[in-house]
């Protein structure tokens, strides 16, 4: 059987995907910083699903672009990671609205439930200890 057909295929598609990796590199860093949130924006957990769906582009395709991946991956963070700095950002939010500080404002903006916060003080400890003070007086009551 003559498999050249297939191999020339399998190359120009291979080619294909290198182009497009340089091609959108710079994007998926852009991407990446706008999803981590800066600034006022509510902060997001970069993924390859969350980028893949922000450039519009098949998930499995990015998935074989090494370059775009490992950007992805120099944003990794772990889920208490990013729970820590969204109660941050809540707490910012809270004091703009001049709300009532408690449990129940921070949950209407992270969606994050008493078990959630419990499991990320360690991390908000270690990010900003003026809200881990806060976040530990509101969990006692």
């Amino acid at each position: 059987k003559n498999h050249r057909g297939r191999t020339v295929r399998r190359i120009r598609c291979r080619q294909v995907i290198e182009d497009d990796d340089r091609r959108y590199l710079q994007r998926v860093k852009e991407i990446c910083a706008e999803i981590y949130g800066y600034d006022d924006r509510r902060p997001g957990k970069v993924t390859v699903k969350t980028v893949s769906r922000a450039l519009g582009l098949d998930f499995y395709k990015l998935k074989k672009m090494r370059s775009c991946i490992k950007e992805i991956e120099r944003n990794y963070e772990t889920q208490e990671h990013y729970w820590a700095r969204e109660v941050i950002w809540a707490v910012g939010q809270i004091r703009a609205n001049n709300e009532t500080m408690n449990f129940i404002h921070i949950r209407k903006y992270t969606n994050m439930t008493r078990e959630n916060l419990t499991d990320s003080l360690q991390e908000l400890r270690d990010q900003d200890e003026e809200v881990y003070g806060i976040v530990k007086g509101i969990l006692k009551y």
